[in-house]
C-alpha cells in the first residue's frame, strides 16, 4: 500500500591531457588547502569534486536536491550575472567523489560555471571552475527522439517532447511542425500556441502541447471542433528539415513519427496498480512496471529510492520502453531490508493525469476521485531479501 508522507521532501556530468584531447576550454580549476579539487570528469560530461574527507562523503549521501544546490552549483556562465535556474541533472557520490551529471550534455559554444562551497570537513574558500565546450564545425542537427515513444497513443494525448541533437533556434515550431492524418490531410490547429515556445534551457528539447481546450470534455473548443486526435485513426507527426538550429543551419533531414490513436485515458495515475519487482541479488535492479505510459521527462525526476532509515539510496535510474517501466540500480549494491519508492505526486501520464489528480479535475471531482487527500509525496514499500 502506498504511504503518504506528510509535507514531503524535495525531489529531486580530468583536467589535463584528457581534457585537451577533447578540446575543452577550462579555467579557474581551484585547489583548496585541504587538497579538495573541482574539475571536469575525464569524458567532459560531469563536474567532479575530489579529495573529500569521509565525513563530507557521508554527509553528501544524505543530501536532498536542495542541499546539493546550496553546496554544489552548476550553471551557465550567464547565470552568474542573471537569475537563471541551475542546470538540471543528477548529483551523486561515486566512490570518493561528489559528481554532477547534467540531464543533457554540456552544449558546444556555451560557457559554464561550477562552484563548490563545501560540506563537513571542508573549511577552505569556495572553489570555482569555469569551462566551455568548443563548437563542432559542420555537425548539423536532427530529431533524435520524440516522446511518448510508443506507436499507440491515447486520444486525449496532452504533450509531446521533441528532442534534437543540437540546440535549436526558437520561434520556428509553427512553420515546421505538422500533424497529418493517414489520408495525407493536415489536422488544423492541433497544437496550443503559447506566448513563448516551451524549450528546456539547453534548447534541444521542445515541449509541444496539444490544444487542451479541444481535449477537455464540455469545453467549447471540444464541443465545436472536437479533439485533435480521434481514436481508431492513424497519424503522422512531421518535423520539417527547414527548422534551423542555433547556428542558423537547417536540420540534416526531416523526421516522421507514425502512430495510431486508442481510446482516451481518464482518471489519475494509480500507484497501487504498479508492479514492483525487488532485486534478488545485490547487483540486480529494482523494476517497476506501469499499466500505462507515463511522462518521460517527469519520470526522470519524480521517483527515488529511500532506506527504512530515511536515507536516499544513490543509484542509476533508467526509463524503459514506451515509458511503461522504470529500473533502478543501487550504486553501492543492495542489502537486505525494507526500502521505499518515493513518488512525487506531480508525476503525470501522457495525458496530463497525475498521481495527485486527473487532468479533467472538475469532472473527476463529481465522481469523487480528485485525489485531494494526497500530499506531495507518496511511498511504496518493498523488501529486499538477499538470503532467499
Amino acid at each position: 500500500m502506498a504511504r503518504v508522507v506528510g509535507g514531503g521532501r524535495g525531489l529531486p556530468r580530468e583536467a589535463g591531457a584528457s581534457l585537451l584531447a577533447l578540446g575543452l576550454v577550462v579555467g579557474c580549476a581551484d585547489v583548496a588547502p585541504e587538497g579538495v579539487t573541482l574539475r571536469l570528469g575525464p569524458d567532459g560530461e560531469a563536474v567532479v569534486v575530489t579529495g573529500l574527507e569521509s565525513s563530507s562523503l557521508e554527509e553528501l549521501r544524505r543530501f536532498e536536491t536542495a542541499d546539493w544546490h546550496r553546496r554544489f552549483i552548476v550553471e551557465t556562465a550567464a547565470a552568474a550575472e542573471a537569475p537563471l535556474p541551475l542546470l538540471a541533472g543528477r548529483y551523486s557520490v561515486e566512490e570518493d567523489e561528489a559528481v554532477f551529471r547534467p540531464a543533457f550534455p554540456f552544449l558546444a559554444g556555451r560557457s559554464y560555471r561550477a562552484v563548490w562551497t563545501g560540506a563537513a570537513g571542508f573549511s577552505g574558500e569556495p572553489l570555482e571552475l569555469r569551462f566551455s565546450i568548443p563548437e563542432r564545425a559542420g555537425a548539423r542537427g536532427r530529431v533524435s527522439v520524440v516522446f511518448p515513444s510508443g506507436d499507440l497513443l491515447p486520444e486525449n494525448l496532452l504533450r509531446l517532447y521533441i528532442h534534437f541533437s543540437v540546440p535549436m533556434s526558437e520561434g520556428q515550431a509553427a512553420d515546421n511542425l505538422r500533424l497529418l492524418r493517414s489520408d495525407g490531410s493536415e489536422v488544423e490547429r492541433p497544437f496550443a500556441v503559447p506566448d513563448h515556445e516551451l524549450w528546456n534551457r539547453q534548447r534541444d528539447r521542445l515541449t509541444v502541447l496539444l490544444d487542451p481546450g479541444r481535449i477537455k470534455r464540455e469545453v467549447r473548443p471540444n464541443l465545436e471542433v472536437g479533439p485533435p486526435l480521434q481514436a481508431g485513426q492513424a497519424y503522422r507527426l512531421i518535423v520539417d528539415a527547414g527548422w534551423h538550429d542555433s547556428q542558423d543551419r537547417p536540420l540534416l533531414e526531416p523526421f516522421e513519427k507514425r502512430f495510431r490513436v486508442i481510446e482516451p485515458q481518464r482518471g489519475r495515475v494509480d500507484v497501487e496498480s504498479w508492479r514492483l519487482a525487488p532485486p534478488a541479488k545485490a547487483d540486480d535492479r529494482l523494476t517497476i512496471e506501469f499499466p500505462r505510459s507515463l511522462d518521460h521527462a517527469l519520470l526522470e525526476s519524480a521517483l527515488s529510492v529511500w532506506s527504512a532509515a530515511g536515507e536516499a539510496v544513490p543509484g542509476h535510474p533508467k526509463v524503459g520502453a514506451e515509458e511503461r517501466s522504470w529500473r533502478f540500480a543501487a550504486s553501492e549494491g543492495w542489502t537486505s531490508g525494507l526500502y521505499y519508492l518515493r513518488i512525487d505526486t506531480a508525476l503525470e501520464d501522457a495525458t496530463g493525469n497525475s498521481v495527485r489528480a486527473p487532468f479533467e479535475v472538475v469532472k473527476a471531482a463529481r465522481a469523487g476521485e480528485s485525489g485531494a487527500s494526497l500530499g506531495r509525496i507518496v511511498e511504496l514499500p518493498f523488501v529486499v531479501d538477499l538470503d532467499r
